[in-house]
C-alpha cells in the first residue's frame, strides 16, 4: 500500500514499505514550462541509503530545488541532464555530496 503525505521539507512523500520517495520537483501550477524544467525529481530513501534521481534538470532548476531548502543529500546521484554542460552545477554537487554517481548517456 502507497501512503501519501505533504510536509515541510518534501513537496510529496510516498511510501512504500520500507521506501520512502519524496518528489522534490516539479512544483504545481506552472504555465508552459520547457520540458526539462518539469522533470520530475525524486529523492529515494531505502534503509539507510538515498538515491538522488534529478530526470533532465538544468542548472537553473538544481538552483531553485536547492534554493527552497529541500533536503536533496544522496550517496548516489543520477547524473542529470545525462552528464550534458547544463546541469551537475557546483552548487548542486555541493549539496547532493553524492560518493557515488551513475550517468545515463547514448551513441552521441
Amino acid at each position: 500500500m502507497v501512503q501519501r503525505s505533504g510536509g515541510r521539507s518534501f513537496p510529496q512523500t510516498y511510501t512504500w514499505g520500507e521506501t520512502t520517495a519524496h518528489i522534490l520537483n516539479p512544483e504545481s501550477g506552472l504555465v508552459n514550462p520547457e520540458t526539462n524544467d518539469v522533470s520530475v525529481v525524486v529523492l529515494q530513501e531505502h534503509g539507510n541509503n538515498r538515491f538522488l534521481f534529478p530526470g533532465d534538470i538544468d542548472s537553473t532548476i538544481e538552483a531553485t530545488v536547492v534554493a527552497r531548502g529541500t533536503l536533496v543529500a544522496a550517496e548516489i546521484l543520477k547524473v542529470a541532464h545525462h552528464g550534458s554542460q547544463y546541469s551537475s552545477s557546483d552548487l548542486f554537487l555541493s549539496a547532493v555530496q553524492p560518493k557515488d554517481a551513475i550517468i545515463s548517456v547514448g551513441d552521441n
